[in-house]
């Protein structure tokens, strides 16, 4: 059998040290790096194995003594699909490693699919997408804290889960310390200095990627491919470098409209920025912006790219200010606006956006809608998980009304304008419509306004 072609259902790759044999059940996926199966183990329950090419071996022989030092230092967060064991094929002697297998997701570049009423490509929920965005920025966080780079960092191979945001971030046998091995990458997410100056992969190049699929995650295209990516009959590899690392440019760059998005209509498979083009719109400035700087001077200076932590943050505070249209019920941002003016309308059925009550803590406000849980750190932006909720809005079941649950282990003061104060403790709850405009509500981290319309 050629070293290069996938096994057949039935037969059976040993993972070690515990010399568990799997059966392959199917083929997963097919990369320059190898094959990826879906096994049942003899027990337990189904799993994933990657075995590795012998063209990829040839390349980077060093492949099976880095997933080695992956297993031993284990995994940075749950988002990675990790290397388990160690695997071999005895008859092909084709090595690789077991991982968990990830059911219900797709990749991050196909996660607008056509909808059932056939309009197209609309994508999952806003609330999804920026929950996948923070999943992926943490996973990306904890990694690089560890001194290490994914290098190979994808839309293809950031699975998400449409109906949780869920993310799981595939072909993890990259991962290395900055400077060591190979340079990987795929074309249109790697950064410029590692194609056109050959420069060691490091965090910088990482973020690079990272910001690539920040953007296929929130607007379902690619930040470069518009216009000029429409001229191309059949790009060539030339074509893939001239667009993405020698003259790159936005496609909703500020000063330059070389590279603007097609509209819908003339972009029916997003190739060319379609979906951005009705997407840009529904998110704030403090989004826009940091996409902006990320593909105008983050193209070319890997000291401007943007941070994981800064990606968590802001994708944190656009999901903290979604609210359903009280028309179509679909999710809106109440930081949407006409410039400095009005809210714009919703993006779905145009009707005027409702200014929800909320939270204002700082620049950041926190609709209060059914089921929102506020954080202590969006209160202080400390990074991090949170070690416990502060505030929950729950609906009464008889009466319908809203109120504040101190979900909370300390307890916390609220101060109306008239200077009344009260002490809610852990696990007691307030209603809404009693607290008046402006009531602070003030916490060992810091202090919120509840603002009313």
């Amino acid at each position: 059998m050629p070293d290069d072609c996938p096994l057949s259902p039935s037969e059976t790759v040993t993972t070690l040290p515990s010399r568990t044999e799997n059966t392959i059940h199917g083929l997963l996926g097919d990369g320059s790096g190898g094959f990826v199966y879906r096994v049942a183990p003899s027990e337990g329950e189904e799993r994933a194995i990657k075995l590795f090419k012998q063209s990829f071996m040839a390349i980077d022989p060093g492949t099976p003594a880095r997933v080695r030092r992956l297993l031993d230092m284990g995994s940075p967060s749950p988002a990675f699909a990790w290397p388990q064991e160690m695997a071999i094929h005895e008859r092909t002697e084709s090595g690789g490693y077991s991982m968990t297998l990830v059911r219900d997701a797709v990749p991050a570049n196909r996660l607008f699919e056509p909808s059932d009423d056939g309009r197209p490509l609309v994508g999952p929920p806003l609330d999804i997408r920026a929950r996948a965005l923070v999943e992926l920025a943490r996973a990306m966080g904890s990694l690089l804290r560890r001194g290490l780079v994914i290098k190979d960092l994808s839309g293809a191979n950031v699975l998400v889960k449409a109906r949780t945001g869920e993310v799981a971030i595939l072909d993890t046998d990259s991962i290395d310390e900055p400077g060591r091995g190979e340079i990987f990458g795929t074309p249109g997410y790697q950064a410029f200095e590692s194609v056109a100056e050959s420069r060691p992969q490091s965090a910088a190049s990482d973020l690079h990627s990272l910001a690539v699929v920040a953007f296929e995650l929130l607007t379902g295209s690619h930040p470069l491919r518009g216009q000029r990516w429409w001229q191309l009959s059949f790009p060539t590899p030339e074509d893939l470098d001239e667009l993405f690392i020698h003259h790159p440019i936005f496609i909703f760059d500020p000063s330059d409209d070389r590279n603007r998005p097609l509209s819908p209509p003339d972009d029916p498979f997003n190739d060319c920025g379609g979906l951005a083009s009705l997407w840009w719109w529904a998110y704030p400035c403090y989004v826009q912006e940091l996409f902006t700087s990320a593909f105008t001077s983050g193209l070319r200076e890997p000291a401007h790219r943007i941070p994981a932590s800064k990606w968590d943050v802001v994708a944190t505070r656009f999901l903290d200010s979604l609210a359903p249209c009280p028309q179509c019920g679909q999710l809106n941002s109440i930081d949407v606006t006409w410039g400095d003016g009005p809210l714009r309308p919703c993006w779905n059925c145009e009707s005027p956006v409702v200014d929800v009550p909320h939270l204002e803590i700082g620049e950041k406000r926190v609709t209060l809608v059914p089921g929102r849980v506020v954080f202590p750190r969006r209160i202080d932006d400390v990074s991090g998980e949170p070690r416990d909720h502060l505030l929950t809005v729950e609906t009464h079941d008889a009466t319908g009304d809203l109120g504040l649950k101190n979900t909370g282990l300390t307890e916390i003061e609220v101060a109306a304008p008239d200077g009344r104060t009260l002490t809610l403790a852990p696990r007691h709850v307030i209603r809404l419509a009693s607290l008046p405009r402006g009531t602070r509500i003030r916490t060992t981290q810091g202090i919120a306004t509840l603002v009313k319309r």
